[in-house]
């Protein structure tokens, strides 16, 4: 035995009483995993910690990739990005293309109260935008579209 596992034990040599009483649960741990001085399960048992040091080389390379935000990797593949808001002008034609689809028509000013509210909800769940900018874009009182979200 080297000095670094000097006083380590494995699950098998403590009785069962012990096992719960230590890790605090009654589910089964396997009998050849090791058990440091300190009472703790070596994460040996359960990672590979070969690939790990072989992926990371450093300490100092493995706390960086830790310490890095995935929040903004995770949005984009979701499609969802609240930092990026459409220009007026953007959001106007893609106001018109729903237009067209759900109302046959490309005039936003030909559609009647619920017509808006109706584009305005589609708008909101599709692109997220602010209900303060749907209102401008569709003329329609800002109270009606912030009542939406």
């Amino acid at each position: 035995m080297s000095e670094i596992t000097f006083g380590w034990k494995q699950v098998s040599d403590l009785t069962l009483r012990e096992q719960r009483r230590l890790f605090q649960t009654q589910a089964t741990i396997p009998a050849d995993w090791k058990i440091t001085p300190q009472g703790y399960i070596w994460p040996g048992n359960y990672v590979d910690y070969k690939m790990v040091e072989k992926l990371f080389r450093t300490p100092k390379s493995f706390t960086f990739f830790m310490g890095q935000s995935k929040e903004e990797e995770i949005n984009r593949s979701l499609g969802i990005n609240d930092k990026v808001a459409l220009p007026d002008m953007e959001l106007r034609e893609k106001a018109v293309t729903l237009c067209l689809r759900m109302f046959r028509t490309t005039n936003l000013r030909r559609l009647d109260a619920q017509m808006r509210i109706r584009l305005a909800k589609e708008l909101r769940k599709e692109y997220l935008c602010s209900p303060k900018q749907i209102a401008r874009i569709i003329h329609l009182d800002p109270k009606y579209v912030k009542e939406l979200v």
